[in-house]
């Protein structure tokens, strides 16, 4: 028996346990900061009157906003043990790539902002 009746064993379950979680924080932690960054997107641009983002550039901030409910909505399921939700577009593999590309070019320490979420130049219909 170990501290407080806990055995060797236990322990080392425990270590075994806390381990996993790291390597799981470490390869896919940036999401709790897209979590972050997709409800404080949609909380200041819903209830903020001083947050004019989608009345200067609607054709930007109206698709990150369906961006962030969206990743929310899948988060909300995810958490609720439900199947995802039905995707509302149909976005092209290169997004998945963007993805990665912003993770890889975050510096340590940094965190995901709401840029994140936000339209790419390419994705804007040519004038």
């Amino acid at each position: 028996m170990g501290m407080l009746g806990t055995t060797s064993q236990a322990l080392s379950v425990d270590s075994g346990y806390q381990h996993e979680l790291a390597v799981l924080k470490k390869s896919w932690g940036w999401l709790e900061d897209v979590h972050g960054a997709a409800l404080n997107m949609k909380n200041s641009m819903e209830t903020d009157p001083a947050d004019k983002r989608l009345h200067i550039l609607p054709e930007v901030y109206n698709p990150a906003l369906r961006r962030a409910k969206r990743y929310l909505n899948y988060a909300r399921a995810a958490y609720q043990g439900l199947p995802p939700p039905l995707p509302d577009s149909f976005a092209p593999p290169e997004m998945y790539a963007w993805f990665v590309h912003d993770i890889q070019a975050v510096e340590r320490g940094s965190r995901i902002s709401q840029d994140f979420l936000v339209i790419r130049s390419i994705e804007l219909p040519a004038a």
